[in-house]
């Protein structure tokens, strides 16, 4: 969902919507095609990472020679997070993936980070677009602690954040999914 926000944001198109929260678009449809192939694009490409973040963040143990645990999932995220900090300063929203404090890969989520706003020193919140609370801008606190990242999402009662990393975006044109 985050990809074809992405693409309906970047060319200046409304994201397409239904009469009631949480109708989808009939199946078959051009829409629901292009909307199903973009999930697959946003997952393909990184499914290698959520699957190796959680391995370290869960199978991995901290101490040397291995180093990893939260602390690897922390000094990752504090070099995305750079990332996701310098596309935002150029006004670009970018695609980030979520890598929660939990063993099943299902639990993790992607989101459209759309701003930030430092808090202190190692201290921020990042507004996003949360395909989970479409209707609203969701924030995430994150605290970039000495032995994790501790993030905690405003939608949904979901486990802690333990890890962030941008994802791989390539933009597509969906004007032919919305018929013009």
């Amino acid at each position: 969902m985050c990809f074809t926000a992405l693409d309906f944001y970047k060319a200046g198109l409304p994201l397409p919507r239904g009469k009631h929260a949480g109708d989808q678009p009939a199946g078959g449809t051009r829409l629901r095609d292009y909307i199903w192939q973009r999930q697959m694009d946003s997952l393909v490409p990184d499914a290698s990472r959520f699957l190796a973040w959680l391995i370290i963040l869960n199978h991995i143990p901290a101490a040397w020679p291995f180093k990893g645990g939260p602390a690897w999932l922390l000094a990752q995220s504090k070099r995305e997070w750079r990332r996701v900090r310098a596309s935002l300063d150029t006004g670009e929203p970018i695609p980030i993936g979520l890598v929660r404090e939990t063993s099943n890969v299902f639990d993790n989520h992607q989101v459209l980070a759309i701003g930030y706003e430092e808090r202190g020193k190692d201290q921020a919140a990042l507004f996003v677009y949360d395909p989970n609370c479409p209707d609203q801008v969701s924030a995430i606190s994150l605290t970039f602690g000495e032995r994790m990242l501790h993030g905690q999402q405003s939608c949904g009662d979901v486990p802690p954040l333990r890890g962030l990393f941008c994802q791989t975006y390539k933009p597509r044109d969906p004007t032919a999914a919305i018929g013009s």
